[in-house]
C-alpha cells in the first residue's frame, strides 16, 4: 500500500499550544470489540479508497466518555501519514458550533465509525440532530459500546477506527484561498481540525 501523504495549508502552522503530547504511553494491542467487527491493519490491510472514504453521510465521529460523550456525521476528513511514515492518521473538521466540538477538544481520543447505506436515516438524524437537545443515539436504535480505552463506537458498524489525538487547532481564515472563502461566506462557523494518530482498528 503506497503511502499517503495528505497537504493542507492552514492547518500545519502548529501552535505549541494546540499540540497534544505524543509521549503518553502506547495503547494496548486492539481486542475483538464484537462478535463481528475484528481488528485489521490500516497500513497493510485497508481496503478502502481513501479520497472516496468521507463521501456522503455515512461516518459516525465520536468523542467522550461512558458518563458523558456525543457523536455527529461527517463528510469531511483525510486519510495518511504525518510525523513519520509508520504513524497513520485520520484529520476530521468539526465546526466550532456543533456540540461534538467541546467533546473533541476535551478528551484525548476520538473514534470514526463507518456504516453501510441500511442505515442512511440513522446517519441523517445525526447529522441533523443536536446532542444538547437530547439523547441521539437512543432515537436512532444504534447500539454504542465503549473500547478498551474507554471511547464510545457502534458495533453497527462497518469499520471503527479508533484515533489518539496528536494536534487541534482552527483554520486560520488568513490563509483562505477562493473555495475557502466562499464555504465560509455561507456560515461563518470556522471548522476545528482535529488530527488522531490511528491505534486501533477493527473491520466486518
Amino acid at each position: 500500500m503506497k503511502q499517503l501523504f495528505f497537504c493542507f495549508t492552514t492547518a500545519v502552522v502548529l501552535a505549541a499550544s494546540s499540540l497534544t503530547s505524543c509521549s503518553s504511553p502506547a495503547a494496548p494491542a486492539a481486542e475483538q470489540i464484537s462478535t463481528e467487527l475484528k481488528p485489521f491493519d490500516v497500513r497493510s490491510e485497508w481496503k478502502k479508497n481513501p479520497f472516496t472514504f468521507f463521501d456522503g453521510d455515512g461516518l459516525l465521529l465520536a468523542a467522550g466518555k461512558k458518563d458523558s460523550m456525543n457523536a455527529m456525521t461527517i463528510g469531511w476528513g483525510q486519510l495518511g501519514t504525518l510525523w513519520g511514515m509508520d504513524r497513520p492518521v485520520v484529520t476530521v473538521f468539526v465546526r466550532k458550533s456543533r456540540h461534538t466540538d467541546a467533546f473533541m477538544a476535551q478528551n484525548d481520543y476520538f473514534t470514526v465509525s463507518g456504516f453501510s447505506a441500511q442505515f442512511s436515516d440513522a446517519m441523517r438524524y445525526m447529522g441533523t440532530h443536536s446532542g444538547r437537545d437530547g439523547d441521539k443515539v437512543k432515537a436512532t436504535g444504534l447500539k454504542m459500546e465503549f473500547t478498551q480505552l474507554g471511547n464510545p463506537f457502534f458495533t453497527d458498524a462497518d469499520i471503527v477506527l479508533e484515533c489518539k489525538k496528536l494536534y487541534q487547532a482552527p483554520f486560520q481564515p488568513s490563509g483562505f484561498g477562493e473555495v475557502a472563502v466562499g464555504v465560509y461566506q455561507k456560515d461563518t462557523s470556522i471548522h476545528n481540525v482535529y488530527i488522531g494518530e490511528v491505534v486501533n482498528a477493527w473491520s466486518r
